[in-house]
């Protein structure tokens, strides 16, 4: 007997379970062998997997029709088909045992055109070999020492094609990934979603250390990012749609959802991704379900989620010029009705970049006496080194069979030195000349710009399986806090900007989608978000304009929107959909320019006329 060991994975709507024998013994039938069972009362997604680890079997399910019901006892001698049966008594679902050692979980109200009849056809299928090397532990607690420790014992399993699956029978070693998305805001498999997309599964991201959004683009054809104010305000386009303007706030052309609730910010996206379960990369317009601000595409972030198992992960790394990445995260049950996750991510060090500094060039220069003049800034090697933390808790809860209730919360802090250009040209005013052997990698300002940023949000999330319908409410908030500076990439104070900005995000959403499994699929939904920026910024020019800019204002924010999407079958392949969006949105701006001459003798007025004496302001 060959044992097979791996990991167990549940993805979207299908969780395949297998127990794979391969023995050199003539084939017989084993569906009327009588095994002995040791099932307690539970919810029916853990006690299926049980069933297939003590009857060495597979089981094929949806997903979506065993969450939330709970399964019978099984203790005793059983024939395997007697032994299923009776777990799934009285719980509306049958059993059909396609070979000895596999069976299929459906409603009994199965029919033949529910998506669930075209898996096989589809090559997308997901077998997770059950260990059997457990035997031994198969009838241990859940939650024991000796149950965990098996259940820690697991290893991913091989893949392969549609074809090897029917060549080798229900019991062979695979694993064909289905990947299901959330794209079109319900869960649904990616190949039978009609738009461009990209999928990165958790795996791609761990292995890949893709942190942060112009990873994506290295990833994505069409996808591009530019970096502003240093990487503080990220700016996407898709297919050569959007905006390039790091200004705070221009809302982007690419929506982007965090546990489906929209940043409407790009400085939203400042800080690492870390225990995400996928990000789905929407290219084409989706104003009809993403709103007003996606004619470029969309792109959601979905963090992990809690597990009614326990489980956990470490991840360090450590690179060039010392730069150390942790990554951590452990989730497990609160009892029989509560799950909860918490996850945390370090970034420390790989400053690469030389900092020349002013001494023996520019330090003590002034254009006036009335200006102080350049200060002494030493050198400084290896500039550059992040200093970022953060941490999210996330909350499951299901009070009843019906209802799903799930809170998260998040921290980040960023207190990174801002890498800048290395300037090849001098500056404006002709005091600084770059060395003629100057290297690629040195930055000759004279300033050391870095962050200081938090970071912090909430999500409540609130789901009512209505019967035929399901409603679901996203409370969502999310702010930031930063001071921050950037240099003119000279040693000289041409052009300094130094920022003091505060966003403030609320948003709430509701949807209301129709059952799975119906010839027409509907969704509609309404929300409100609520917007508010402080920004301040100083444009320094002691040098150039012998005095400083400065710039303030507070904008509000508000939109509400109505929408609908449906998508009839029109048979096998074939399918008609809709969408249709109205939305209403009120900005309110105070603020303006003006000048700042702490020395008397500012010529910002001259470079700036509209600036005037007093200052403008709209």
């Amino acid at each position: 007997m060959t044992a097979f060991r791996s990991r167990l994975i549940s993805v979207g709507p299908i969780l395949l379970i297998a127990a794979a024998l391969v023995s050199s013994a003539p084939a017989m039938s084993r569906a009327s062998e009588k095994l002995q069972f040791d099932i307690v009362e539970q919810p029916l997604v853990s006690a299926l997997r049980e069933f297939a680890e003590q009857a060495n079997m597979q089981l094929l399910y949806k997903h979506d029709a065993i969450n939330g019901i709970r399964a019978n006892r099984v203790v005793g001698t059983f024939e395997k088909k007697s032994a299923l049966e009776h777990l799934l008594r009285g719980t509306g679902l049958e059993c059909l045992f396609t070979a000895d050692d596999a069976a299929t979980v459906r409603r009994k109200d199965y029919r033949g055109d529910d998506r669930t009849s075209h898996v096989r056809r589809s090559g997308f299928l997901r077998l997770a070999q059950a260990d059997t090397t457990r035997s031994g532990v198969s009838g241990a607690e859940p939650g024991s020492a000796q149950g965990d420790a098996a259940s820690r014992d697991s290893s991913a399993a091989a893949s392969t094609n549609e074809r090897d699956t029917e060549a080798r029978g229900p019991s062979a070693s695979l694993d064909l990934e289905e990947i299901v998305v959330t794209a079109r805001r319900r869960e649904e498999r990616a190949i039978d979603v009609g738009v461009s997309l990209n999928v990165f599964d958790r795996r791609t991201l761990e292995t890949r250390r893709l942190t942060a959004i112009e990873d994506l683009a290295q990833m994505t054809p069409g996808f591009d990012t530019f970096e502003g104010n240093g990487t503080n305000n990220p700016t996407i386009t898709l297919r050569g749609v959007g905006t390039t303007n790091p200004f705070l706030n221009n809302n982007p052309s690419v929506a982007v959802y965090a546990d489906d609730v929209y940043l409407p910010f790009s400085s939203f996206l400042s800080l690492p991704f870390f225990d995400v379960e996928r990000i789905e990369v929407l290219k084409g317009p989706q104003v009809a379900l993403y709103g007003r601000n996606a004619s470029g595409g969309a792109i959601n972030i979905i963090p992990a989620r809690p597990t009614s198992e326990l489980s956990s992960y470490v991840d360090v790394s450590y690179g060039s010029y010392d730069l150390i990445e942790a990554r951590a995260a452990i989730s497990g049950p609160l009892g029989e009705r509560a799950q909860v996750r918490l996850a945390g991510v370090l970034q420390d060090g790989g400053g690469y970049v030389d900092r020349a500094g002013t001494i023996g060039s520019t330090a003590g220069f002034t254009p006036t006496p009335e200006v102080p003049g350049v200060e002494a800034v030493p050198a400084v090697n290896d500039y550059g080194d992040k200093d970022v933390y953060a941490f999210r808790a996330t909350l499951a809860w299901q009070p009843t069979d019906r209802v799903d209730v799930t809170l998260s919360g998040y921290f980040g802090s960023d207190n990174s030195e801002i890498i800048g250009s290395t300037n090849t040209n001098g500056d404006r005013i002709g005091v600084f000349v770059p060395p003629a052997d100057g290297r690629a990698l040195v930055d000759y300002d004279n300033v050391l710009p870095g962050t200081d940023t938090e970071q912090y949000g909430a999500v409540a999330r609130l789901e009512f399986d209505l019967g035929s319908a399901t409603l679901l409410s996203i409370t969502g908030y999310n702010s930031i806090d930063r001071v921050y500076g950037i240099g003119d990439f000279v040693p000289t104070r041409v052009a300094e900007a130094s920022f003091d900005e505060q966003i403030d995000s609320f948003s709430q959403e509701f949807r209301l989608m129709s059952a799975s499994g119906s010839t027409m699929r509907w969704m509609v939904g309404a929300s409100y978000n609520q917007d508010e920026i402080d920004y301040e910024r100083v444009l320094v020019a002691y040098d150039f304009l012998r005095g400083a800019l400065g710039t303030a204002f507070v904008e509000e924010d508000r939109a509400w929107a109505v929408y609908g999407d449906a998508e009839w079958s029109l048979g096998r392949g074939w399918f008609l959909g809709a969408g249709l969006r109205y939305t209403s949105e009120d900005k309110e701006y105070v603020g303006g320019s003006f000048d700042i001459d702490p020395f008397g003798v500012s010529r910002v007025p001259l470079a700036f006329p509209q600036v005037g004496t007093d200052g403008l302001f709209g």
